[in-house]
Parts: structure tokens; sequence; C-alpha cells
């Protein structure tokens, strides 16, 4: 039965069918005859693998077999001329029903463009009739599907391959004959048959023969039930649910056109129990098209087909639908499909959504006061276990006129609030507050006060402002303020000295003094001007002690931590501050601890900001801030890295100096002996406040780093360095924190040894290349793994090799077996190459130095899993991908020679995902190159076409070949040699990458290549794995078929033609209108941009 909270059947969970790569292409092929034979063959492989195990296997596979066969032979017979038909049928014997087999066979064949001696013709004949293996003897035993009945089966999927892609491939020699069906003046017994059985029963042929279809054709599809059963949602192998489309509908809103008609058509779609999302819409493009009193019963019905899934068009035509019911008085109709359309509150999507709040009010006060309780009834919805956050509106809906939406429960409260002002201007108030007070929650108070406001009626007036309930109700304390402030006045005088008593009777929570005229206080402004003497002198004498009351709703607003310059924090003014008042005021500050208000994080933010512009005023304050919250200590350290890295500053580089140094190094030497974690400070800081002095020393070492690039003078070089030594052994980091290379540059060792490196270089001379003594005994300290084996600094040492290197070639040659110690400690060896290989820098001397190592890591790819987790805490891209990345560029240079060893090795035992992975990385570095040298051109037209024969020899796989998509499509290797590789790579069935730019490139290419590239397109049409190619490739593929189409070579002409019926049997009918447009004679050639012109025209 079908769920009717799903609209239609609940698809079945997916089960992937055990297909073989040409069996998937058969049931794909048997889609363009229709769904029923692709579906048996479907099961037919099923069972054939045995899931589930039958014992009467070979029973039902016979006949799936003989149904499928007798289709084909149906379906194709249509291609035969009607003379030769009617001779056959002369010729069969008087006892036959049919035509014989072997006959026609031959003559579909003949129809089809075989040769006379194509061994087709002998396959398909032999495959035999399946008559006697589908029937037995009723009491004999089953028939086993030994070898000679799997090798039968075999010989039908090789006809059902063959014949049908040829059958695809004259496809629109079929669509005349569906024209001419379509319009018959007459519809006999003879040619529905023909419709049902001689017309694929696929979306393309269909499409076309409803687009023509006479409304003659009905009463017989009617009467054979045709319109009863759309295509259900189908789940896929990546778990969406996918859905064919259903032609006949398209005919039947053309039938609605019909006035004997329309009561039949509405009576069709009125039964239909689907979730196919295009019969959904022609439901409602019926109820649009019919008169609304007939359409009225659809309303039920559209209102069951939006709880599917799967929804395309259908909300926005049920939305149309809306109007024309609630003008013709229909309003209960009309709630039904709107409460459809409406969102969840609690989760976005869920059970709706469909209806922006925009068009709520084009929709008011038309549909009254039914639309407005199912607004009411949604919004007041909950599924979260209970918490009424409704009842707590003011904090998250502080103004009830925002148009803000963030999310589904604010769109509600909008179109809630929009249609009830409407319709409440329309009827009056009386029925709209109704409806809003018959949900609990403070919002629902809130905007029945509100349209009392704006549509005010006295009795209700005064029943809502005399009301003990709602003048406590502090989520509704602005809105009953308003209205009271507006009509006070005008109340009743018993029902005034009613709403003055609840003054006098005071808060109902407290009877503590202070709150109790605090709250008067806030009460009394509620009354506006309109309150007798007596309320009004204590409410004067209020405000002249507290001053204004704040009777407003705020929005609240998390702090922005990146609002350091914000001039609205109450913060010290540092700038307008001398030296010591600016080192009390930041002595003295204590942050209140409201969440609102700022904290030490914010005023450190303040220093960093003063100190970046007035660097050597607080370079000289440094050693004043070791007393202070090291939070502050590392906001002065931020704004002076900030003033040296900042050379655009508009004040100078000059004043961006900090000039004296001596002073801050005095500081950092001193810091170091602070502690790294204070007590009773969390250990990662709780926001507000630093942990301790470990965030300051790393800021410290970036300091040191900006520094010593240029601002640090000669004479302080020496203190640097002590300090920098100092922060290396403060670090305590290590590789648990997280991985190598990320840890160590979030580290205070990490930017310590990138101050050192920088230090080397400050030092470096040219002339004579070796490392500062110190320096070279402190990279050698922390590289010895004796003294801390886990540390992260190691990685920076892959980092950087090319700058260790060139500052020391001879030092870091002798200390290359350390950095990267793949044999002894290969742990600490892959942080420095992952980190190498990531983030490093490949330079050909850098290459050579390492050219030991790129071996051995090749080497070890080898043995790598055909599947490797990503590594936790990388990016996207993996190191064996960068790995990749380097094998490429080095081989294209030269730097590793074709015939390499240990690189043929890499492609002789890699995994396939490795090795095609380098194909393809190579392709994307020829993208961005200009040109290439004769040498690199010949050193990759070997690699391909050694790689092109292993994989499509036996053994092989062509799936490696994939990335010579890429090659192609840069444009960079010789045209006719690329384009023959190209076509033997689809030759050999490989899918290849970037397909949208392999047929943007065919585009580009001449005359000469025509043939080729005609060929080309065909072969990525045929690809698998690839929906949407066509579709985003189109004006691509067009432009090189229309050139085809209009060839001087018969074979060109011949394989153009049959790719464009291919698209047109697949669906993409658009390239029909070239063999129209090409049936008039030569045309000069096309390109992509006379057909994007062209396009740009119609549009």
């Amino acid at each position: 039965m079908p769920n009717p909270e799903f609209g239609g059947v609940q698809p079945a969970p997916f089960e992937p069918v055990p297909f073989q790569p040409h069996e998937r292409e058969i049931h794909r092929l048997l889609g363009v005859m229709g769904d029923a034979p692709a579906d048996q063959y479907a099961d037919a492989i099923r069972i054939l693998r045995g899931n589930p195990p039958l014992q009467t296997r070979s029973l039902i596979l016979a006949h799936m077999a003989r149904e499928i066969d007798s289709a084909l032979r149906e379906l194709l017979y249509s291609l035969v001329p009607v003379e030769v038909q009617d001779r056959l049928e002369a010729e069969k014997p008087e006892d036959r029903r049919d035509p014989d087999r072997a006959l026609v066979i031959d003559e579909i064949c003949s129809a089809l463009g075989f040769d006379s001696t194509d061994e087709i013709r002998s396959v398909w004949k032999k495959s035999g009739a399946w008559h006697n293996a589908a029937h037995r003897g009723a009491l004999l035993a089953n028939r086993p599907a030994d070898a000679a009945f799997i090798e039968r089966w075999d010989r039908l999927g090789t006809v059902l391959k063959v014949v049908l892609r040829a059958y695809e491939g004259s496809f629109t020699r079929a669509l005349p004959m569906i024209d001419e069906l379509a319009t018959a003046a007459s519809i006999t017994k003879e040619k529905v048959s023909h419709l049902l059985n001689r017309v694929p029963n696929s979306a393309p042929a269909l499409n076309r023969f409803f687009e023509h279809a006479s409304a003659a054709w009905f009463p017989h599809l009617l009467k054979r039930n045709y319109f009863r059963s759309p295509p259900p949602l189908q789940p896929s192998e990546d778990g969406l649910l996918t859905y064919k489309p259903w032609p006949p509908g398209r005919y039947l809103i053309r039938m609605m056109q019909e006035p004997k008609l329309v009561p039949d058509v509405i009576d069709v779609v009125l039964q239909l129990e689907t979730d196919n999302p295009q019969a959904a819409e022609t439901v409602a493009d019926v109820a649009l098209a019919a008169p609304i009193a007939l359409a009225r019963p659809l309303a039920g019905k559209i209102a069951q087909l939006l709880r599917s899934p799967a929804q395309w068009a259908l909300p926005s035509k049920a939305t149309e639908l809306l109007p024309r019911l609630a003008a013709e008085g229909r309003l209960d109709e009309a709630a039904t499909i709107l409460a459809e359309l409406l969102p969840s509150p609690t989760r976005r999507g869920a059970g709706g959504g469909f209806i922006p709040s925009e068009l709520v009010i084009q929709l008011f006060p038309q549909l009254g006061v039914p639309g407005l309780a199912v607004i009411a009834a949604r919004l007041a919805q909950r599924e979260d276990g209970g918490r009424d956050e409704l009842s707590y509106s003011r904090i998250w809906w502080p103004d009830i006129t925002s148009g803000r939406i963030f999310r589904a429960r604010d769109e509600l409260v909008t179109m809630l609030r929009d249609a009830a002002i409407a319709v409440a201007t329309e009827i009056g108030p009386e029925q709209v507050v109704c409806v809003l007070d018959a949900h609990p929650g403070g919002i629902f108070r809130r905007l029945a006060l509100h349209i009392l406001l704006l549509s005010p009626e006295p009795e209700l007036v005064s029943a809502w402002l005399t009301g003990p309930a709602l003048f406590h109700n502090r989520d509704c304390f602005v809105e009953y303020g308003h209205l009271l402030a507006t009509h006070f006045g005008s109340l009743e005088p018993d029902d005034r000295n009613r709403v003055l008593a609840l003054i006098d009777q005071g808060p109902i929570h407290t009877d503590d003094p202070a709150a109790i005229k605090r709250w008067k206080h806030r009460q009394l402004a509620r009354f506006g001007d309109a309150l007798p003497g007596a309320y009004r002198a204590e409410k004067e004498a209020l405000v002249r002690e507290l001053g204004d009351p704040d009777i407003t709703n705020h929005v609240i607003e998390f702090k922005d931590r990146g609002s350091a310059d914000r001039v609205d924090l109450p913060l010290p003014a540092l700038d307008e501050m001398t030296d010591d008042d600016l080192i009390s005021s930041l002595t003295g500050w204590t942050p209140t601890g409201r969440w609102d208000d700022p904290d030490r994080d914010d005023l450190r933010q303040r220093i960093q900001v003063a100190a970046a512009k007035s660097p050597r005023r607080f370079a000289a304050l440094a050693p004043r801030f070791l007393d202070l919250n090291p939070t502050y200590a590392r906001g002065l350290l931020e704004g002076l890295r900030q003033a040296i890295e900042c050379t655009d500053d508009q004040q100078g580089s000059v004043a961006a100096s900090v000039a004296d140094w001596q002073p801050v190094l005095d500081f950092a030497a001193a810091s170091l002996a602070q502690p790294a974690q204070l007590p009773e400070r969390p250990t990662q800081g709780d926001g507000e406040e630093d942990p301790g002095w470990n965030w300051a020393w790393q800021e410290l070492a970036e300091l040191l780093t900006a520094g010593l690039r240029s601002d640090i003078p000669q004479a302080n070089l020496e203190q640097a360095l002590v300090v920098i030594s100092q922060l290396l052994d403060a670090d305590d980091s290590t590789d648990d924190d997280g991985p190598p290379f990320e840890t160590a540059i979030n580290s205070i060792g990490g930017n310590a040894w990138i101050a050192l490196l920088q230090y080397a270089i400050r030092l470096h001379s040219p002339a004579a290349p070796v490392l500062d003594t110190a320096v070279r005994q402190l990279l050698e300290k922390h590289l010895n793994p004796a003294r801390r084996p886990n540390s992260p600094i190691r990685s920076l040492y892959g980092y950087k090799i090319h700058v260790l290197s060139a500052l020391d070639e001879q030092w870091t040659r002798q200390h290359l077996d350390e950095i990267f110690p793949h044999i002894t400690k290969p742990g600490i060896a892959s942080a420095a190459w992952n980190a190498y290989l990531m983030y490093g820098r490949l330079t050909v001397e850098t290459a050579t130095l390492l050219h030991p190592f790129y071996q051995w890591h090749t080497m070890s790819l080898s043995h790598a899993p055909e599947t490797a987790p990503p590594i936790e805490g990388a990016p996207h891209e993996q190191p064996e991908d960068r790995l990749l990345e380097h094998l490429g560029l080095l081989y294209r240079d030269g730097a590793i020679p074709p015939h390499t060893g240990w690189l043929a090795d890499f492609f002789n035992h890699a995994p396939l995902r490795l090795r095609a992975r380098l194909i393809e990385h190579i392709g994307w570095q020829l993208h961005s190159v200009d040109q290439l040298d004769q040498d690199q051109t010949n050193r990759l037209k070997v690699l391909w076409e050694e790689r092109r024969d292993a994989a499509t020899q036996a053994g092989g796989d062509a799936a490696e070949l994939a990335g010579f998509g890429v090659w192609f499509s840069s444009g960079k290797l010789p045209d006719a040699w690329a384009l023959d590789q190209l076509n033997q790579a689809l030759a050999a069935g490989t899918t290849l990458a970037s397909c949208d730019d392999i047929a943007e490139r065919l585009t580009t290419l001449g005359a000469d290549e025509l043939t080729e590239s005609v060929t080309a397109i065909a072969g990525l049409v045929d690809a698998p794995d690839r929906p949407w190619f066509i579709s985003s490739a189109r004006t691509s593929i067009s432009a090189v078929l229309r050139n085809g189409l209009q060839a001087a070579d018969p074979e060109t002409r011949r394989n153009a033609e049959q790719t464009v019926s291919r698209l047109v049997a697949r669906g993409h009918s658009n390239f029909g209108s070239l063999t129209e447009a090409t049936a008039g004679g030569d045309q000069p050639p096309t390109t992509v941009d006379q057909i994007e012109d062209a396009a740009d025209g119609r549009r």
C-alpha cells in the first residue's frame, strides 16, 4: 500500500546489481528500449550471480531471455521497410503466427546497416529461440545452468550489445515513424499495439510521441491504464534518490484544452499514487488548468504529493494555485496545501519549507483565517522534547516588527505577523486575535498585542490590558507597553483603575524594596503621558533618581574578538595617557565580569593597536610590562611585530621601526624567568586572558623573526641569539599534540627555530656559505633525537631544507641522514620528509641533494595499499600526492631520466591509484607552463606510450590512463600525436578526466584533425560515469559534430550522424537539430563562438 505520509510507494533500499563492465553497458542500451527489458536484464544478472540462489535459475533466466529477445525483435522490426514486412508475412507457413525468426533477424540486420557477411547475423541466429529452454514438462527436473547454458546466455549478451548499439546509432530514423503514429487521424487496435510494442518505451521516444499525440489517443490509452503507474523514485548507489521522466504528464496537461476530456483527466491524476516529481507536477498543472470547481478535489492530492522527499517545481506550482482557490472562497482547500508548504519551526526543510516568507503577504488576506490558523499551528509545532522557546521570544526576536531571518522559526514568525496584519486590516482583529490566543507561548501574545495596536477594537483592547497575566508577562513587556501607552487614556475609568491597581500591588516575585523601586520605575514608564497626577509625580521622581528607564528588548550580540579598535568599548584611552598613567591604568584595571563588557583580551587588542601605532614608545615601555598580566605583554609584542611588518604603513617605515631594541631584548630575557603556566588558569586559556607567559613567548619568537630581517641592529644580534636559544629550550611541544609540522609552527620552539634560521640568513655571506658556529651548534642540538625524541621541531628541518642547503650545503649534506633517518627512525624521518613535500620548496639543487631519498620513498610507494586513509589533521592533499607531483616535474624536466630503474619499479608495482595520479599530476603541470621544449616533449611522449602499452595489455588497467585527458586539454603536446593517443585511450575503455576541457580543446583543432576529433567526441559520449558531461559540454560537442556532419569524408559524416542519434536516444533531444540543420546542404565549419552567439540570440 502507498504510504500517505510519503506521497507514494516507499523506495526500497539500494541493492547494487553485480554487473560486469560489459553487462552494465548492455543494461544501459536496453534502457533505450524501455525500463522493462532493462529491469529484466538486471534481475537476470542478480540470479545469474546466485543472488538469491535458486534451483530454478535456468528456467527463470530462459524466460527473461525469451522476453528480452522477443521485445528486441518486435521493436527493431519497425525499421524493416513495410514492403519487406509484407513479403515476409506472405511467405510464412500457414501454421505459423509470425514470420521465420532467421529471416526477420536478417532483415533487421540489413535495416541497421550490417553487411550481409557480418558475423552478428549468425551469432544472433545461433543464440536460438528461447521458447524451448523456458518451457519443459511440468514434472521434469529443472535444467541445470551449465556451461552450455551460460555460453548461450553470453551469446545473447553479445547480440544485445552490438545490435542495440547499432539501433542507438540509428535512433533518429525512428522519429518520423513516431511522429506519423502520434498524428494519425484515427486510432486503431493495431496502432495502439504498435505504440506499445514498436515504439521504444524510453523517455526520448515517448517525449516525441506525446509532444504530437492527438486527443484521439486519450480514450485508448485510458482503456489500457497507460497513465496509472509513473516510474517511482529509485535509490541510487551514492545514497541519493533519482527519478525517471514521465512523458505522458505533458500530454495530460495538453488534454485539459479539450473540454470533453477535462473530467477524465482530473480523474486520472486523482488516482495517481506516485512519488515521481514530474507526475506530481502534472497534478498541479492539471489543477491550474481546470475550472476551480473541478480543481477542488485535487487540493488534497497535491498536499499528499508535497510530502514526498523529492520535489522540483511542485511547490511553486502549488503556491500558484493558492490565490485561485482563495479567490473562489475555497479557503479550507487552500489551507490544506499551505500547511505542506510551510517550513518546520525546529529545522529547516523538514515537513516542507518551500514557500518564501515574502510571498505570504501576497496570499493574504485572501487565505483568511483558515490560512492564518495553519501558519500559527505550524509555529506552535514542537519537536524538541518540550523546551518552550516560544515563551522567551523577546531574546531571539526582540523587535516584533523585525525582518531578520536566521532560521525557519523566524520565517514562520514573519509569515504569521504579516498574514495577521493583512487579515485584521480586512476583517478586524477579533478572529485574528482568537487564532493567536489559541496557542501557548509569549510570541503569540506579543503578536496579538501588536495586531491590537495596529487594528484596535475597544473591547478587545480593554480585555487584554486589564489582565494581570499579560501585565506581568516579561516576554510581552514591550508590546503590552506600546498598547498601554496608546490606549490607557481611552479606557473606561474602571478599567484604568484595574490597571493602576496592578502597579499598587507591586511585583509578584520579590518583596525587596530596591527591586520594587526599579520595577515601578520601568512599569510607570509604559503608561506614556496619560498617568493620573499622583502616579505621574511618582514616575517623575523615580526618573530623577534612577534616570530614564530602558523599556526595550535588546538584541544579544556576542562580542567580536576582532574589535580591538572599537571606540565604543569602555576601555582606557591608552594613546592619551602618560607612560606612568598607562602602566598604572593597566595595573589597576579589572573587568566587570559581565558577558557584554570588555575583558582582558579586549584590552590586549587595544594595547596591540597602540603599540603598532607607536612602536618606539612601547618598545621603551617593554620592561615595565613584566609586572603586568602576561596577556598585556602579548599584546605589546604583537603590536611591535605588526609595526615592523607593516611596510606600507602611512606613517612610513622609519616611524614603524622599534629603533632601540635593548629594552625589548631585556624584557624578553627577563620574561623567560616568568612561569609558563600560572596557577589555576586553564592550559588552553579561557578566551579572556592568557594561561601564563607561554603565549607571550611564542609571540616573542615571531617578533624576533620579523626584527632579524632588518630592524634589529648588529650590536643586538648576539643578545637576540641568546633569547632564541632560551626559547628553543623552553619548548615543550611533542608529536602527540598533533601533526608534527602544524604543531611546530604553532609552538614556542618552532617559531624560535624559524627565528634562528632568520638569524643565520642575516649573517650569511655568499662568498663564504658556512653556518655560524653558534647557529650550527643549536641546529645540531635540536636535531639530536636523544635530547627530545618526539620533538615536532625536527619537521622544520625538512620544511626549510632548501634554505639550510643554501646557507651551508656541506653541513646539510652531512646531516641528511639525521634529518631524514628513514631507515633507523622512520617516524622522525616521515615528519621532516612530509613537511618538505607538503610545505617546502622544490628546486633543482634540492632535488639533486635529495635524490636518494626520492628513490627510497618512491620505491616504498610500490608497496602502498590500493586505498590509503588520509593523515589526520593534514590538508586535503596528502604527502604521497605531493611526492607524485615532485616526480612528475622532475621527470618532465630531466632530473629523473627515462627508464630510471626505481621509477620503472614504481610503475610495475605501485597501486593503480598512485600510477593514475602521477599521470594526472603531469597533465595539470602542463597547464601551468607556457610551452615545452623538444626534450621535455620527447620525455613525456616516451612515458605516455610506455604506460599506454602497459595499461592496454593483458593484466593492465586502462584506468591508469585517465589523466591523459588533462594532458590533451593542456594543448602543450603536438596535436596529431595527442589526438591519436586520446582515441587510443578511449578505445581501451578509459574514463578520462577533464572531459569538458577535452571537448573544448577539440573545437580548436583544424580540418585535418576533424575525423579524429569526431571519433574522440563519439568516445567521450560513450564513456561511462560522466552523467553531466554531455550537458555541460553541449556547446563544444555540437561544434565538433556539426562540422563532422558537413565533412566531405563519408565515414566522418556517418560517425557524426550515429553519435547524434545516440545522444538523442539518451534523452539529449536538442542535438537532433544538428542533423536537421545540415540536411539542406554543405555549410561552412561551425565554431563554439558561433553556437554560443546563436544561443544568446535565442535567449
